[in-house]
């Protein structure tokens, strides 16, 4: 007992002593619970908490702060050569000094496409401990050729991906933060061309033939009608030429209906007229060019121009 209480003052005097309620038996006889120093485990835990904080005191190591771009979701409009994308972001400048984004750098892929890429000069420098908002228009331009709008590929939804890598200056040099985004796309679809024709007989060796042509717009989004070029031929004669539809804006799933009529064998197209004698079915082309959203969509429509009983 008497070495027990020399531990007692000894740790006392150091001004840590910490107690724990630990039973205390003994072979030879029962003693009750006592209050017991728990130094030992105590003591271990706080030599080596103050190595720990000791060591990291003397090695003068700070929070080291780091400017961070933040994305939203994209924005998109899509149009019949583009798709239009406006990316919205946040810069974050916790450091000491000012930051500059110098540039974004895209890559837009579509699934069984190449890829395209693009830059886009910021220049936008932003002062030390602040945060700002922007956004960023891309124009990325679409596959529209007659090859990549009626592939296998355009008969689904195009999967894309859109990675935007963030070129910046700051405290550390020059550096890089990148964003992703994948998404889906209806492919952008060439006006439609559709032609219905009909024809009557009259006694005196006259006929009247009647075409009726209709120009749609299939896709999800308006587009401008520039016009339709066009050649119409009965059996190879042709009967008329045109232009249908000059600057006509075309909202999404909106047609526009033309006729196309000719009488032929009483004035004019007499030779044509003699040929449709006694035939129930005649061969016609429409042979046209849709000018839309400055592009050229070459559109052939065959087919027979039946007569009525």
């Amino acid at each position: 007992m008497t070495n027990l209480k020399a531990i007692y003052h000894r740790i006392a005097e150091s001004g840590r002593l910490n107690y724990a309620r630990c039973p205390i038996t003994d072979p030879s006889k029962e003693i009750p619970m006592q209050m017991v120093p728990a130094f030992c485990l105590r003591l271990t835990f706080v030599a080596t908490t103050l190595l720990w904080i000791g060591c990291a005191s003397t090695g003068g190591s700070q929070i080291t702060y780091q400017v961070e771009i933040l994305t939203k979701s994209l924005k998109e409009t899509p149009e019949l050569h583009q798709l239009k994308v406006e990316l919205p972001w946040n810069i974050e400048n916790p450091t000491g000094a000012p930051a500059t984004v110098d540039a974004i750098a895209w890559t837009f892929e579509i699934e069984g496409q190449p890829a395209v890429t693009g830059v886009e000069t910021i220049g936008q420098t932003i002062a030390p401990k602040t945060t700002d908002s922007f956004s960023t228009d891309i124009a990325i331009p679409l596959s529209s050729g007659e090859e990549a709008l009626h592939s296998e590929n355009s008969e689904g939804l195009w999967r894309y991906r859109l990675t935007a890598v963030f070129q910046m200056k700051t405290q550390n040099g020059v550096e890089e933060i990148e964003s992703a985004w994948n998404g889906e796309l209806f492919p952008p679809q060439p006006p439609k061309i559709s032609v219905y024709a009909e024809g009557a007989r009259y006694s005196y060796g006259a006929y009247e033939l009647n075409f009726y042509v209709t120009v749609e717009n299939p896709n999800s989004f308006g587009l401008h009608l520039g016009g339709v070029n066009y050649q119409l031929a009965v059996d190879g004669t042709e009967i008329h030429k045109g232009t249908l539809g000059t600057n006509r804006s075309l909202g999404p799933g909106v047609g526009l209906e033309f006729e196309l009529s000719k009488t032929v064998g009483k004035r004019e197209y007499k030779d044509l007229a003699k040929r449709l004698r006694g035939r129930s079915a005649i061969p016609y082309l429409f042979d046209s060019q849709v000018h839309a959203a400055g592009l050229q969509f070459p559109t052939p429509i065959e087919g027979e121009l039946n007569f009525e009983h």
